[in-house]
């Protein structure tokens, strides 16, 4: 019996995780905005593994009927108690990460940008010296400098 109960809360336990683990993939998509289907496939890989590791380590991969149950309580347990907090929490973490990131990337970038801007105008003042009739196709790629072709 005591193996039994052992398993019931371990499975119990591994769904709660499972769940909270949705909660997050919800909040990284909605601080992200990355399409569902993306954190769908995330989900999916880590319930799978997840749920697979606790019935090998829990009832040694035996599945029982109390398992099941074990699983559905464990959701509705985590689903009814803390998830809204936990999604608050985890899109309040998300976004405040991700900001910062795309600040450290704007501002590793900025260089290259600027370089790319010096070298537009440079290829093209040399066509049009080379070519008196405007600019060749190859470098209207570059539209953010305004140039007088007269």
């Amino acid at each position: 019996m005591a193996e039994e109960v052992y398993g019931l809360l371990g499975i119990t336990a591994a769904a709660a995780g499972i769940s909270c683990a949705f909660d997050i993939l919800r909040a990284v998509r909605s601080a992200t905005g990355l399409p569902p289907a993306v954190t769908d496939v995330l989900f999916w890989l880590a319930a799978v593994t997840g749920m697979t590791a606790a019935l090998l380590y829990f009832n040694g991969g035996r599945l029982r009927g109390y398992e099941a149950v074990g699983a559905a309580a464990g959701s509705v347990l985590y689903f009814s108690t803390i998830s809204g907090s936990v999604v608050r929490l985890f899109t309040v973490i998300f976004k405040i990460f991700f900001d910062k990131l795309k600040f450290i990337c704007k501002i590793l970038l900025t260089p290259p940008r600027f370089l790319y801007k010096i070298l537009c105008r440079i290829f093209r003042s040399e066509a049009i010296k080379k070519n008196k009739k405007g600019i060749p196709d190859e470098f209207k790629k570059c539209d953010h400098v305004v140039y007088d072709t007269k």
